[in-house]
């Protein structure tokens, strides 16, 4: 997360014309990690877990943290309601609950690789097992979106339009797209950004 209370870093080699510090940006999970070390690993009780937060809250803004945990919140909500388009909240709201610890608490790391094994037997997902021909439409689906969205090495240098996500239904198409310049020196990588939204794809 990044908003107008995150922590600054100084960006060195800027002429003074340009902006030298910019936001660093705040993980959920690394939050939340940082919680879970202090009370699970260091076994810190009351008094221990009120040190750890005054620590944290001296080094990032409590308003960083206040957006960090609204952010937490808006996800669990959102995966409730897209569970409630396919599952029937009084019926099975306990399974629902579960569903939403594992995924916005239990696996860590957004970008974690759920197996089908995982999504059946411990997430509790139904899972549809393909037909060959499916699946290798599938994979062909996948390496479509893997040119468009770059996910193999890419090299910025120079001005770039860059796709971050894409949205597809039936009748239309979404991006998110990201306009800017980026400039090396040696192994440093510095990246402007100039424009980000979505817009309707081709």
């Amino acid at each position: 997360m990044a908003n107008d209370f995150n922590p600054l870093k100084e960006l060195g080699g800027r002429p003074s014309t340009q902006q030298s510090r910019e936001a660093i940006g705040i993980s959920v999970e690394d939050v939340a990690g940082f919680i879970a070390l202090a009370r699970d690993r260091a076994g810190l009780g009351p008094e221990g877990m009120t040190a750890a937060f005054s620590i944290l809250a001296n080094q990032v803004h409590p308003l960083a943290l206040g957006n960090v945990h609204r952010q937490s919140l808006l996800i669990r909500s959102v995966a409730r309601r897209l569970l409630e388009l396919h599952l029937d909240a009084a019926a099975d709201g306990d399974r629902m609950s579960r569903i939403v610890d594992v995924l916005t608490e239990k696996l860590y790391y957004h970008g974690y690789h759920i197996s089908r094994y995982e999504a059946e037997r411990v997430i509790g997902l139904p899972v549809a097992r393909p037909t060959p021909a499916v699946e290798a439409a599938m994979w062909a689906l996948y390496l479509a979106y893997r040119r468009a969205l770059h996910l193999d090495a890419l090299a910025l240098n120079g001005p770039f339009k860059l796709t971050s996500g894409i949205i597809e239904s039936g009748h239309a198409r979404h991006v998110f797209e990201y306009v800017g310049t980026a400039s090396r020196a040696g192994a440093n990588l510095d990246v402007n950004i100039s424009s980000q939204e979505w817009r309707r794809g081709i």
